[in-house]
């Protein structure tokens, strides 16, 4: 699990001169909206790369937000791992091609399609009927560790924390 920790400028400045109470609403927002952004930031360069559609990767990931009392926000991943029907999964005289990345296919020689199974690509594990065994693709977690994103998105959410905190210390102290 990677742990990354960003610095927020100006929050003992803004604890100095504001209402704490204020200040803690506005770090809550700030925290929250850039953790949203980094998701953003994941599904885009998963998206981009791998041939899986944003959706797909949105569905196993979540924010999980910020409370009263602990003052942080986690991205969450679902590490299971995607079926090879989601990477355009066919079959072939030879097997199942699946397009895992963008950029060229991947040969399952003797695999087959069970379209009773939602499309789910299996190959049998002895020469013999059954047992057959569920393939899948790589996880969201593997590719985002793989394809280093994670520099990215860290780099994204450091910029929108120190774009959004100034802006969200504005909102909050001076509205009406």
């Amino acid at each position: 699990m990677i742990k990354p920790s960003f610095e927020l400028k100006g929050v003992k400045e803004a604890l100095e001169q504001f209402d704490s109470k204020k200040v803690k609403a506005a770090i809550r927002s700030t925290l929250d909206r850039s953790a949203t952004q980094g998701k953003q930031e994941i599904v885009k360069a998963v998206s981009d790369n791998y041939n899986i559609k944003p959706k797909d990767v949105r569905d196993v990931t979540e924010v999980q937000r910020t409370t009263q009392t602990a003052l942080e926000t986690k991205i969450r991943i679902a590490r299971k791992k995607l079926s090879l029907a989601y990477f355009r999964a066919r079959q072939t005289a030879t097997g199942v091609v699946a397009h895992v990345r963008k950029s060229g296919a991947s040969v399952y020689p003797s695999a087959f399609i069970i379209r009773k199974f939602g499309g789910k690509v299996f190959r049998r594990k002895t020469e013999k009927r059954f047992p057959i065994k569920h393939m899948a693709g790589p996880a969201v977690t593997e590719i985002v560790k793989l394809d280093n994103i994670m520099d990215k998105v860290q780099k994204r959410i450091n910029e929108s924390m120190q774009k959004l905190f100034p802006e969200e210390i504005k909102k909050r102290v001076f509205k009406r």
